[in-house]
């Protein structure tokens, strides 16, 4: 047998169940109160914030809905082929390849990052309870299940998203280019 899952000690066993939970994750409906979503911000040096500046990708946006939830500027990120012949006969259409693939992600982030951070952090909290049972230290298993649930959640929602993101982003071009008139 396991020696790890068939122990008996009393004092390692009291510890786990003094732990707190991992809590819940509001319904995007719910918007957090001021003070939670502050406390959800990372902590940057103010010497750091102001060499880096604001992150030029994502802008917060007004607390709207779900899907308002961030406002994306990837249009700097975005590159097309300039031998593409319908970017050189309709040019509008990069604009609209640019607002799909916003709309899409728009769409798409907000189920696949609350799906996949629910399941990081139930993983992460039996893997961890498991792992650091005898650990006299709280510090070392706080620091472990942190980075645990964000690389577990980063992974888990990359792999998750690809396949919804491009039938998203098909379907908005594809309303976006009807609208204009230009055919497939």
């Amino acid at each position: 047998g396991n020696n790890d899952w068939t122990s008996k000690d009393s004092a390692a066993v009291a510890k786990l169940e003094a732990l707190p939970t991992i809590p819940s994750i509001p319904p995007p409906s719910q918007a957090p109160p001021a003070a939670a979503a502050s406390a959800l911000q990372p902590q940057v040096p103010p010497q750091a914030a102001q060499a880096a500046g604001p992150p030029p990708s994502v802008v917060p946006a007004s607390a709207g809905g779900a899907s308002d939830a961030v406002d994306l500027d990837i249009a700097q990120y975005v590159v097309f082929n300039a031998k593409i012949p319908l970017f050189q006969q309709f040019p509008q259409v990069r604009q609209h390849v640019v607002a799909a693939l916003s709309n899409a992600i728009k769409e798409i982030i907000s189920p696949v990052v609350e799906r996949s951070v629910t399941i990081a952090c139930i993983t992460s909290r039996e893997l961890i309870l498991k792992d650091f049972a005898f650990e006299a230290e709280e510090g070392q298993l706080k620091v472990a299940s942190h980075l645990m649930v964000q690389n577990l959640a980063g992974s888990l929602a990359l792999v998750t998203c690809k396949e919804p993101l491009r039938h998203s982003m098909c379907n908005q071009l594809r309303a976006m280019l009807q609208k204009t008139q230009v055919a497939d």
